[in-house]
């Protein structure tokens, strides 16, 4: 049986799948992504409901599973910033840990963080440096400024929500001092917030961190 390129198969449907070494792998909320070299050619693998089967080459084998992975990651994040499906990044929290995925001009990677506060930094970052180099839209390019404009806006929005974050937990951890001396009105003063919203950053309903549930 000869496999064609880029046709979509059932993974039962081609032989030896199951014995082809494995090069990449990985498993995202119960879906294992995987890619394998087999003699026809290197099969990129969902094993999703019903799975799927594709054959490439190399290259394009693993353009597919980065693809394929961080579009599914992105759908699932809760923080996401995407300009179309070739250009995008989120922050989601999987079953080990927090992940960064972004894709630019199709291509892309997911890299480990050890907090949800490294993760949003790391995507601030790379926000940064897709806004700095060329974006394949298939716009002229007067949009295509008005999308690095949109990326480095959205890299700015993350920074202001991670100081946001940051200054909520001071207000926490003096809470004991300020309520004890009776100086709520004076911090809510120099906050330039009222007494009432003071109270809600105390109790944890204001700038806190949104974290979803780990799965």
């Amino acid at each position: 049986m000869t496999l064609d390129y880029d046709r979509s198969y059932d993974p039962s449907e081609i032989p030896d799948l199951d014995q082809a070494r494995q090069i990449k792998a990985r498993e995202w909320h119960g879906t294992l992504y995987e890619i394998r070299n087999h003699l026809d050619g290197f099969v990129f693998v969902t094993h999703s409901t019903p799975p799927t089967a594709t054959v490439h080459s190399l290259v394009e084998a693993e353009i597919a599973f980065n693809r394929t992975l961080i579009t599914q990651i992105a759908d699932e994040a809760n923080t996401r910033v995407r300009w179309n499906d070739d250009n995008l990044g989120a922050v989601a929290l999987g079953a080990e840990g927090w992940v960064m995925a972004w894709l630019h001009n199709g291509k892309g990677d997911i890299t480990e963080h050890g907090d949800w506060e490294a993760a949003h930094l790391a995507l601030a970052d790379r926000l940064d440096q897709m806004a700095e180099g060329p974006l394949y839209t298939g716009s002229s390019t007067a949009v295509q400024d008005v999308v690095s404009a949109y990326l480095q806006r959205a890299a700015c929005d993350i920074r202001s929500d991670l100081a946001r974050v940051r200054l909520g937990d001071a207000v926490r951890a003096a809470q004991p001092v300020i309520q004890k001396e009776r100086r709520v009105s004076e911090l809510a003063q120099g906050l330039d917030v009222d007494r009432k919203f003071v109270y809600r950053v105390f109790n944890g309903t204001e700038w806190i961190r949104r974290e979803p549930a780990r799965p």
